[in-house]
């Protein structure tokens, strides 16, 4: 089991920005769940300049709505019961806990191997261990360090409870299956943003909406993508106008679509760039347009060479010195 110094909410958020920064990673599509979206939620307070949007799934901010004496108690009997697991070691208490008292909802993986624990080394073994439970042992615990995961974020700058708020400029869409685990304030909150968020509710869903509707919940994540990279950015652009009001031709392609898979940089010498595709597993193409064009030229070749798939490429085209309509132009 890990040191007890280790289990915090701060050394998990640092651990996934590690990640990040390990991979170089920004303009981050950041998608969240459960308590991905708590650590999430914090990890976009801290690190507001790596996120280009947001889609959190099931958890939202702000006190959760009234609910029932009875539905109450089964919370707090489960949230104890995990507490107490994780304390004990007690495999069998927290897949007894997971089995009986959820509320009625059945958890995906309840069969896989999620770090049980194996005195003999029995690698077959499964279920979900009681070592995983640290984070509802965080939720009670108030001492040091436990408590340590909210001082570097004052209080009085919060405007949700456990959650600080999310940067003005970042948009976010919400999906969620019931309103369980947030409050009707944080969908009006959303509502009064501008800035393209929006709140969906998912039916034929509980808790899991990755694995309960993934179909219908990709294509809400797509359509907002696309409806945010026309609207909020990307659309408004001189350079996103050229891109498929004037460049693209191919009558069996969805342009929109594309364009909202196609990255605007700048790059070295401070040269505009669009970009499709993964530089550090994709080989190169990269175009060069003429006059009087811009790199937009190529967006029926990026439609048939760049980006995901076999044989596809990562395909750059960069902008000639004053050519790109939305930067000023050169000294």
């Amino acid at each position: 089991q890990a040191d007890e110094s280790e289990l915090l909410w701060s050394n998990q958020v640092e651990a996934f920005h590690a990640v990040i920064e390990d991979l170089g990673l920004s303009d981050i599509t950041l998608v969240i769940f459960d308590f991905g979206a708590l650590l999430g939620y914090q990890f976009l307070y801290r690190y507001p300049d790596l996120v280009k949007r947001v889609i959190a799934l099931d958890i939202g901010q702000g006190p959760p709505p009234p609910i029932s004496p009875m539905t109450r108690d089964v919370l707090a009997q489960y949230q104890k019961e995990n507490v107490q697991a994780f304390l004990e070691d007690d495999d069998i208490l927290i897949m007894k806990n997971i089995e009986t008292n959820l509320f009625g909802m059945v958890a995906p993986c309840r069969d896989c191997r999620i770090a049980p624990s194996s005195p003999d080394d029995n690698v077959t073994s499964t279920g979900i261990g009681a070592r995983t439970a640290w984070p509802y042992y965080q939720f009670v615990r108030t001492d040091h360090p436990w408590a340590s995961f909210f001082d570097a974020v004052p209080l009085e700058e919060w405007k949700f409870n456990f959650v600080p708020s999310l940067p003005e400029d970042i948009p976010l869409l919400f999906v969620y299956s019931s309103t369980m685990f947030h409050d009707k304030t944080f969908r009006d909150w959303i509502d009064g943003r501008g800035d393209g968020s929006e709140h969906m509710m998912m039916e034929g869903s509980d808790h899991w909406l990755p694995v309960r509707v993934p179909k219908a919940l990709n294509a809400k994540i797509k359509e907002w993508i696309i409806s945010l990279n026309t609207e909020q950015g990307w659309g408004d652009t001189v350079l996103d106008e050229q891109f498929c009001q004037h460049y693209y031709t191919l009558e069996d392609g969805n342009c929109p679509e594309l364009r909202s898979l196609v990255r605007s940089s700048v790059r070295g010498r401070g040269t505009p760039t669009l970009e499709m595709g993964d530089s550090t597993t994709q080989p190169p193409m990269v175009f060069f347009h003429g006059w009087p064009d811009t790199s937009a030229l190529w967006a029926n070749q990026f439609a048939e060479f760049c980006g995901d798939g076999e044989g596809k490429y990562f395909c750059v085209s960069p902008s000639w010195i004053d050519f790109h309509p939305d930067f000023p132009q050169a000294d």
